[in-house]
């Protein structure tokens, strides 16, 4: 077999997505270029791009289309967004499925993070030969939706398990420690057996225990959200 070309990329952006794909990079040697527009100018973009064999925009999704529009130069060469949601005319959409915290992760994680691609992209090892993640398409026409599918799940969990961290340290002197494992063996059901991994009063219809969660709820904004996931429950339960 013969060598895996290396390219050399350009990173746009210098959020917490731009930081891991940094050390994802760092890892592996792979060579890269950063620039921000918070420290850089537009001259150093243009030199950018010409420097690097793929330009990766890793800015907020509402700011894509008006950086390319105002930054033409950027498809000298092969452009790529990282946005779940955006389908952009001649930039392809690699979006990687994982949430990217604060702390950096070790090599073995990100081998494992899975990318989906737009439908008509090159193949994940065209783009990235370096990397051997796997990798998915989707059509443009249910991006959206995924990417709403990701958002409830992931960012949406985060919220509530938030709330009970809060709320154990401070109104119920718990250390939020006491509830790993309950959130450790959660996932692990979730992966196992999504379909049976659900327990607790809604699974049983314990109308008294529900009520009784409400009404102790009945001054907290949260509890908007329980009623929502009451009524979702139970007309996918009639449906």
């Amino acid at each position: 077999m013969g060598q895996v070309p290396i390219k050399k990329y350009g990173i746009i952006g210098d959020g917490r997505v731009a930081n891991h794909l940094k050390r994802y990079f760092t890892y592996l040697s792979i060579p890269y270029i950063q620039w921000s527009r918070k420290n850089q100018t537009s001259d150093e973009l243009l030199k950018l791009v010409f420097e690097v064999d793929v330009t990766l925009l890793l800015i907020k999704d509402d700011a894509l289309e008006s950086f390319i529009e105002a930054h033409p130069e950027l498809h000298k060469k092969q452009l790529l967004h990282f946005s779940g949601s955006k389908v952009i005319k001649n930039c392809y959409g690699v979006h990687p499925l994982m949430t990217f915290g604060t702390d950096l992760y070790p090599l073995e994680v990100y081998k494992k993070i899975p990318f989906v691609i737009d439908e008509d992209a090159p193949d994940f090892e065209v783009l990235f030969p370096e990397l051997q993640n796997n990798f998915y398409r989707i059509s443009k026409e249910n991006k959206v939706f995924y990417h709403a599918l990701c958002v409830m799940a992931g960012n949406f969990s985060t919220i509530l398990w938030q709330k009970l961290f809060q709320e154990f340290e401070n109104k119920l002197s718990l250390p939020r420690e006491v509830a790993f494992p309950y959130l450790e063996i959660l996932a692990k059901n979730l992966m196992k057996n999504a379909e049976m991994s659900l327990t607790g009063p809604l699974i049983r219809n314990d109308q008294k225990v529900l009520q009784s969660h409400l009404d102790v709820l009945k001054n907290d904004r949260f509890k908007i959200i329980y009623e929502a996931f009451m009524q979702a429950y139970q007309m996918e339960e009639k449906s």
